[in-house]
Order: structure tokens, then sequence, then C-alpha cells
């Protein structure tokens, strides 16, 4: 199984274009772009204490919620999107130390065809680990997707002010 599972994670690296990601990287991480608090990681029964994140979701129960919808168009286009199930932007601020935020799933339920991809905005040396002990660095421009059904977790990072990911969850 831990072979199969390698297979089915994938790594793209200089996703966007040059234009698209230098857009993206300033419209999201300026002191005008709305972050809002988000007193857990995961779940909010998840069981990692004192860790939050800013969150901004762009597209969540078949309705666009945000401005910068336009933002994430090349994407979709990309990642050839048939129904977007979630689009999230997550910000979490430095930290002393590396620590992983805890295992889960997006979501639960139809996962038959269901997609996951994080694209990092900025890079840290935050990762995106998966159940089966396989690392992603977090590199700007760099989008990793997955099965939904497989198990992941972000960590903290230490190197930099905030990181910034985007969260896709599709069909």
């Amino acid at each position: 199984m831990q072979g199969i599972l390698s297979l089915m994670i994938k790594v793209y690296n200089n996703f966007l274009s040059v234009k698209d990601q230098k857009t993206l990287q300033d419209s999201i991480l300026n002191e005008f772009f709305p972050w809002f608090f988000n007193p857990y990681l995961t779940t909010p029964s998840s069981t990692v204490d004192d860790h939050y994140q800013f969150t901004h979701i762009l597209y969540q129960k078949n309705s666009i919620n945000s401005n910068y919808f336009e933002l994430i168009k090349p994407f979709l286009i990309q990642l050839k999107v048939s129904a977007i199930r979630r689009i999230k932007c997550n910000l979490t601020l430095r930290n002393d130390k590396i620590m992983i935020y805890g295992m889960h799933r997006d979501y639960d339920n139809n996962l038959e065809n269901s997609k996951t991809a994080i694209y990092y905005v900025n890079s840290s040396d935050g990762k995106t680990i998966f159940e089966n002990g396989k690392e992603i660095k977090g590199v700007k421009n760099r989008l990793v997707m997955f099965p939904t059904a497989v198990k992941h977790s972000g960590t903290t990072h230490t190197n930099c002010k905030a990181r910034a990911i985007i969260n896709f969850n599709w069909y």
C-alpha cells in the first residue's frame, strides 16, 4: 500500500506562470487581504492545543464566497476541475519549533473521484506530511495533489513570519 500511496501523491513545481504566481502572492500576502481567525487547524474537535490559523474561504457550499475568487481561475483550468467542493486560503504564523498538526482528511464523505491539492503561496520550512511518511517541503509555487481519501497533516514553520497555502477540494 505504501508504494501505491506514493504514486497517488503528485508534486508540481512552478505550477503557475511567474506573472500569475506574483499576482497571487502580492494579493494574498498584503495588509489588505481579509483573513479571518479560525481557532483550530483541522477540525473543531482537533486536539492540538494552542494552534490556530487565519482563513479565507474562496468557494464553499456551491457558492463563490470571495471577491478574490478570480485569483484562482488559472488553477481551475490547469486542474481540470469539474465541480468544486471548497477552496480555502490558510495562513499560519511563525512558531518556535516544527510540530505536526495531526493527520486528517479534508472530507470523510463522497471520496470517490474527489481530489485535494495544496498550493504553497510562499516558501517556508513548514511541510505537508502524508500517512505513508512522505514529506513535501513548502516551496513557493509548488502544488501537491492527491486523492481526498489520503490522510495528511501540515506542520508549523519557524523561518518566516507567515506561511500561506491554498487548499483545493474538487471533483
